[in-house]
């Protein structure tokens, strides 16, 4: 009777939350989380961590993400794992963010793949192991994350783990650029603008400084500038 209710619970919230009646769905994951659903415990650790449906708390975030992990929900692991490795609200363990985030990844967590990725490239809980990386990078980025595609680009761009290949690099680059990793889309113009990987094309680099430029990347405003400069040098 009690998993019924749970999943009562829990499906009520989903729809309250849906519906942007936050207070409600906070209510109703509560008493799904409560009663031991993982999912809820995760969804509840998010609420609190952002301040969505109840006052901020990052103390009971943790708390949540850590029942939730503890119960098996991948999303509360992989969350648990960037809490450990950076430290936020809680003493920075590369150990235990390596055990949580792989224990995700495990369960084909597409950010905790790539977080995992991150993780072997830096050294951060293990040994730094580049192709390692890259294969998770690679996965990552089949599973839809621009954010992989552009890291594995760097390996490429690099020559970590891969051979090194400036023109997979910037295919990689740019592909995380259309998908809308901001990252990308102003890397992209600077490999446009030097003709790194592929031919240059001062209009093609423009066209990407701008668009990162409305993205937030301020210093890219200098980039047009020199451009435009170099454009009415040609003329």
């Amino acid at each position: 009777m009690s998993e019924e209710k749970t999943d009562a619970d829990f499906d009520a919230g989903k729809k309250a939350f849906e519906e942007k009646d936050f207070a409600n769905a906070f209510g109703c994951f509560m008493r799904s989380a409560e009663n031991g659903n993982a999912e809820a415990q995760f969804r509840i650790g998010n609420m609190l961590y952002y301040g969505i449906g109840t006052r901020q708390d990052l103390k009971k975030a943790l708390m949540w993400f850590r029942k939730g992990a503890e119960n098996g929900n991948a999303d509360a692991q992989n969350e648990l794992g960037l809490m450990y490795a950076t430290g936020r609200n809680t003493q920075r363990s590369p150990a235990k963010a390596f055990e949580w985030t792989e224990k995700a990844a495990e369960q084909n967590n597409r950010s905790a793949i790539y977080n995992l990725g991150t993780f072997y490239e830096s050294g951060c809980g293990c040994e730094v192991n580049f192709e390692y990386a890259s294969l998770l990078y690679l996965k990552a980025a089949s599973m839809g994350m621009p954010e992989a595609a552009y890291s594995l680009g760097h390996l490429y761009h690099e020559g970590k783990g891969v051979e090194k290949d400036p023109a997979k690099a910037f295919l990689l680059c740019r592909t995380a650029a259309e998908e809308g990793y901001a990252k990308a889309v102003y890397d992209t113009a600077v490999l446009y603008l030097y003709g790194d990987g592929t031919e240059r094309d001062l209009g093609k680099a423009k066209k990407y400084f701008q668009r990162a430029f409305e993205l937030g990347f301020v210093k890219a405003r200098d980039n047009i500038r020199m451009i435009e400069e170099e454009e009415r040098r040609t003329q």
